[in-house]
């Protein structure tokens, strides 16, 4: 059993766990902000299940999108003309 805020028995395997779950606490903060995790109308416990996955793959997405915004900026590629070119592909595929 732990106790917060004790000084002494933590143990470096459990004082990496404290510091995985503080690093892991703001994402699911902010998935439940900003990907509507919070609100679930799927049913049951395969709409659970389908409803974090979803989440969790909208979350990653925008992540993948950001860097690639970036490397953009870096090369000095319009990036909007960049998606619309990646829609106009996807559309014709």
């Amino acid at each position: 059993m732990f106790i917060s805020g004790a000084k002494r028995g933590i143990t470096r395997t459990l004082n990496k766990k404290l510091k995985r779950r503080n690093a892991i606490e703001p994402v699911i903060g902010h998935m439940k902000s900003d990907t509507r995790l919070s609100r679930n109308f799927l049913k049951g416990e395969l709409g659970d299940a389908v409803n974090a996955l979803l989440c969790m793959a909208a979350h990653n997405l925008r992540k993948i999108l950001a860097k690639l915004r970036l490397l953009c900026d870096q090369w000095g590629i319009n990036w909007y003309a960049l998606l619309i070119q990646i829609c106009a592909q996807s559309a014709l595929a």
